[in-house]
């Protein structure tokens, strides 16, 4: 089954592409780490690795004022994404899904992967570092002559 989370989160790709994305960069910093990680707290119980059925919780009746809640917490930082609440809690209400349970309006494997893969890329690009070698005579050229007294000279490779 497809989640709501998934349609969002593909429409904001399209988006981006396009020039007009759904969520802000911040959104996808809240976003994608909160998904993975309940995501995979949700199928290890479903695959026993934990002892407690996470599961179970959405279909109880707690379930959605308990993402609300979630949602007026996070609304003043990240306002998309308590719309996209909102409208996850509308359309379990409305019973648009033929599930009910919480987490297939919210969640789903192919968003799990992508918000997984998104948050393995953003580790890499916070660990990658880029030098840049610049030939000493050029020095001078692009950072002004001021710029370069007390900067030791790299040996020639």
């Amino acid at each position: 089954m497809i989640s709501l989370t998934l349609l969002a989160v593909v429409a904001d790709f399209i988006g981006k592409r396009l020039g007009h994305p759904l969520l802000r960069r911040e959104d996808r910093t809240i976003l994608f780490p909160t998904i993975a990680v309940a995501a995979l707290l949700l199928y290890l119980t479903t695959f026993h690795v934990l002892r407690v059925d996470i599961y179970r919780a959405g279909f109880s009746p707690f379930a959605p004022l308990a993402l609300a809640l979630a949602a007026v917490l996070i609304a003043r930082r990240a306002p998309r994404i308590a719309w996209l609440v909102l409208l996850e809690l509308v359309a379990f209400d409305l019973q648009l899904l033929r599930s009910r349970n919480l987490f297939d309006y919210v969640l789903d494997p192919f968003v799990f992967v992508m918000a997984a893969g998104w948050c393995v890329a953003a580790v890499a690009r916070r660990r990658h570092v880029i030098t840049i070698s610049v030939p000493e005579d050029a020095a001078p050229a692009i950072l002004g002559e001021a710029q370069l007294e007390g900067i030791p000279s790299m040996p020639p490779q």
